[in-house]
């Protein structure tokens, strides 16, 4: 409708009408991006369009395919059911639960994401569409496929996940600065919950009411991480990408966690903007930029994990990749 009203302002002032619709762009798999940023892997790049192609790479695609493969070699009947309906294993369905892996999404959340997905949609199935065993096994094997396409991925939310274990065992709050220069604390604490009843005219009503306590919540802090993290460099694109913008004399955007819009005029100075900041951020390698920032705040910095082993992926690619935002 916004955008009616303005074509139809323009059609009303002719030649010079200034745009103020903007144009949005997404990133393709966002949180996979990072991921083969960080890791600097040459296959997930390319997966998740960090690269030079001329074709369009869909990772939900794939995925789907590698699921509807592996259901094909399993001799149990969960999985005979499933692969009976392999059609209702889209890429629409698919997509949720693999968006959520790179942002620590469990198997437990990702069955609640099938669940809700076949709950809400018209597939017919020979089994209730909230059966648990059926929804979790399904989750399983999309973290399973996941795992196989982008191994790089899960090795580094593993790395993760263990320097935050190392904070942890200490009783501290996990910090880094990102690539922007914003510093990031995550404090989870355990919390005890008081529970209060008092009167509402005749009714008793009971109130459950959570303190927090000084105690840190260690799992939570584990599995929050490298969500946590992600969606800091997230934060610091967006951050570098505003300041180049804004120099370059830019003053027209909007941004939305991995979304940036501008007048369709400005869109590609400014997605190039974007694309810049993120080939400065991962010109450094900040996996061994957060073991130092760790080994600085840690009593015993000789339990973190080494950190893993990047690639040769070239990540000035991204300079001249068409679809890393589309």
């Amino acid at each position: 409708m916004r955008w009616c009203l303005e074509f139809n302002e323009l059609l009303e002032e002719g030649y010079g009408y200034v745009s103020k619709h903007p144009v949005l762009l997404d990133g393709t798999n966002n949180g996979f991006q990072h991921f083969a940023a960080m890791s600097l892997d040459n296959k997930l790049a390319a997966k998740v369009n960090l690269k030079n192609y001329d074709e369009v790479e869909d990772l939900y695609e794939e995925v789907k395919d590698e699921v509807i493969s592996e259901l094909s070699k399993q001799a149990d009947t969960i999985a005979e059911d499933w692969y009976k309906h392999h059609q209702v294993i889209t890429r629409k369905m698919i997509k949720k639960p693999v968006m959520m892996i790179p942002y620590s999404g469990k198997t437990f959340g990702i069955t609640n994401a099938i669940r809700n997905y076949f709950m809400a949609s018209d597939e017919e199935l020979s089994w209730q569409k909230d059966c648990f065993l059926h929804n979790h096994y399904l989750a399983k094997i999309i973290e399973k496929s996941v795992n196989n396409i982008c191994p790089k991925c899960i090795i580094v939310m593993k790395y993760l996940a263990e320097i935050a274990r190392c904070f942890g065992n200490e009783d501290k709050d996990i910090t880094w600065i990102t690539p922007s220069k914003f510093y990031v604390k995550q404090h989870y604490y355990k919390s005890n919950i008081k529970r209060i009843s008092t009167k509402l005219h005749a009714t008793t009503v009971q109130l459950s009411l959570n303190c927090n306590t000084t105690e840190i919540d260690k799992r939570k802090s584990t599995q929050s991480f490298a969500a946590n993290f992600v969606h800091s460099l997230d934060a610091a694109n967006v951050h570098l990408a505003l300041e180049k913008s804004k120099a370059s004399g830019l003053n027209q955007f909007c941004t939305i966690h991995d979304c940036f819009g501008s007048p369709a005029a400005h869109i590609e100075e400014f997605i190039g903007y974007v694309k810049e900041s993120f080939v400065d951020m991962y010109s450094k390698n900040l996996l061994d930029d957060l073991y130092q920032q760790a080994v600085e705040q840690l009593d015993d910095p000789s339990k973190l994990p080494i950190p893993p082993d990047i690639g040769d992926f070239d990540v000035c690619e991204v300079l001249l990749a068409p679809y890393v935002f589309s």
